[in-house]
């Protein structure tokens, strides 16, 4: 929005001062942009004087201070709009698409709180930005977060890289290798749990697993799990995943002092 400003006494320069929908301030002396830090410009003058414009209000509602004149551009904005205005801002600490979402909507609720629109329609036009940018961040997070926990099925006899006893493999998914390389791990074994079940929690996932995967183990690698010097890794889905259908359980081989595996592990006997 540009506002035309002219100092205190004077009708030369002809100044515009131009806000951003995010408070960004912009002064332009006849046409040409002056540079300023902290809202603060030096205005040449018709006098040949150097005039000190303080440019203050972005967000409260704008104010040109020059030689002592405190110029109100524009009305004021109250209270209850300013914490409307910087409500979405709360999402900055939702990492990029909060941060995104926020600004895009304190921008928003700035241009509608300045707006001349009813107060009521005001407030409640605010309202449903800052609804809908809260509900945006926690829809697009449940998507990614729901993506990244969808991790990929691997096929009984796969090799990994990439996945140890302490991996998350939310964050950090292992790739799959040619046996015949240097590699973490080994799937031995899959099975699926009830699609019906409601979502049992990690403990109750984990127990599962220490039922299906010791059976697997032996069935693919020939040797009962408890005399065998490899150790089993469940890879058990995330409660998002479980939410998206997921019912899987791999059990994966891999040594025990995390040295690498070379060859499959298949009737080793290991």
């Amino acid at each position: 929005m540009d506002f035309d400003y002219r100092l205190p006494g004077t009708d030369e320069p002809a100044i515009t001062i131009r806000r951003t929908a995010i408070g960004g301030i912009h002064v332009q002396v006849d046409g040409a942009p002056l540079k300023g830090r902290g809202g603060v410009f030096e205005v040449p003058g018709a006098d040949g004087d150097v005039h000190r414009l303080k440019v203050a209000g972005a967000w409260t509602g704008l104010r040109a201070i020059a030689d002592g004149w405190d110029t109100a551009l524009e009305p004021r904005v109250p209270l209850w709009a300013r914490i409307l205005v910087f409500l979405p801002l709360l999402l900055v600490v939702g990492g990029l698409v909060g941060a995104t979402l926020g600004v895009i909507g304190a921008a928003l609720n700035g241009v509608i709180g300045r707006s001349p629109l009813r107060l009521a329609v005001r407030v409640v036009a605010m309202v449903l930005v800052a609804a809908v940018a809260i509900g945006g961040w926690l829809g697009i997070g449940a998507a990614l977060t729901g993506v990244g926990s969808a991790r990929v099925s691997y096929a009984t006899g796969t090799c990994l890289e990439g996945i140890t006893s302490s991996t998350d493999i939310v964050s950090q998914a292992p790739k799959t290798v040619d046996c015949g390389t240097a590699h973490d791990g080994e799937v031995v074994g899959t099975f699926n749990l009830d699609p019906a079940a409601a979502y049992p929690g990690d403990t109750g996932l984990q127990s599962a697993a220490g039922q299906g995967c010791p059976p697997r183990f032996a069935a693919y690698v020939g040797i009962d799990f408890t005399a065998s010097r490899l150790d089993i890794l469940p890879v058990i889905p995330t409660q998002v995943a479980w939410q998206a259908g997921t019912r899987e359980i791999s059990c994966v081989a891999l040594t025990t002092d995390g040295t690498k595996l070379t060859g499959s592990v298949k009737g080793s006997g290991r």
